[in-house]
């Protein structure tokens, strides 16, 4: 994604740019991708079971229904790499944007100031994020309309929530001598 897109104000500049951990892409496919492989196994168990009488009549009727089978599931891991792909969260020296593809033709952009920004809270909830080095991201801003960030799946979210710090910090510091 271009920065350009984001509309950074001037002088505006991008800290950092995160996508989910590689882990949440497999978790997400690995179902729909197993789910390709039930015509083959289908089959396999018709040779297996002696239809092949069954599988000679039908030839034509049994492709076909394979092929949009596999169709169907290389369309469902294609929007699932879109979402995938196209959730990120923006880092710049003022704001903090979240981008959710939300669905194939949904998307979400919400960005918060840095200034509104009261706590950062890191956490991994079982040994795979843990092992792998991933979390959720929970951003808590000031005022009653405003909505909490919450990000999950994000690698190295402590790295993430220092670098966070570290500009909210620059942009107090920055604020107080204005």
């Amino acid at each position: 994604m271009a920065t350009d897109q984001l509309h950074l104000e001037p002088g505006e500049r991008v800290i950092l740019m995160v996508r989910k951990h590689w882990f949440m892409l497999l978790r997400d496919t690995a179902g729909t991708a197993i789910g390709g492989l039930i015509p083959i196994g289908l089959a396999w168990a018709a040779l297996l079971s002696g239809y092949l009488a069954f599988i000679a009549e039908y030839t034509s009727l049994i492709t076909f229904a394979g092929a949009l089978w596999l169709l169907l599931i290389w369309i469902t891991l294609a929007i699932l790499w879109t979402n995938y792909y196209l959730d990120i969260w923006v880092v710049t020296d003022r704001r903090i944007y979240n981008i959710q593809q939300v669905n194939l033709f949904e998307r979400e952009a919400t960005t918060w100031t840095l200034d509104r920004v009261q706590e950062i809270s890191v956490r991994s909830e079982n040994i795979i994020e843990t092992f792998l080095g991933f979390g959720t991201l929970q951003v808590e801003t000031a005022g009653p309309t405003d909505a909490n960030a919450l990000a999950k799946g994000i690698p190295n979210p402590e790295k993430v929530r220092a670098i966070i710090l570290s500009q909210i910090a620059a942009h107090n510091l920055v604020g107080a001598k204005s």
